[in-house]
């Protein structure tokens, strides 16, 4: 644990500042979408992922009202619904997508 909280737990905080950052929530959602570092690479642990299956994902998220939701929860599950019919997505992706987004609408989870 310690080992985490030292090493690991900077480096996402420093992840999801930079989607806090972004200039608007289209552009947070399309980066949270599509896997993208600020740089415009893919995550190294979601690199096998299909570009196909996150531009469907991006397409479908684009579609909801992403800023109405009230927690981590609803945005997570908003999430999971939205891309549930699309093949390819995993609970990872689901949860990092939300963790993203979150950060910029300032819903975090209080659990994992």
């Amino acid at each position: 644990m310690q080992t985490y909280l030292e090493t690991c737990q900077p480096r996402l905080e420093a992840q999801l500042c930079t989607f806090a950052s972004e200039p608007t929530l289209q552009s947070a959602v399309a980066r949270a979408a599509l896997a993208e570092t600020p740089g415009g690479k893919r995550y190294k642990h979601q690199h096998r992922i299909k570009r196909v299956v996150l531009q469907a994902i991006l397409r479908l998220l684009l579609e909801i009202d992403l800023s109405r939701m009230r927690s981590f929860y609803e945005l997570h599950t908003a999430i999971d619904q939205a891309s549930g019919s699309v093949r390819g997505v995993g609970e990872l992706l689901v949860y990092d997508t939300a963790l993203r987004i979150g950060a910029k609408l300032g819903k975090m989870p209080d659990r994992v």
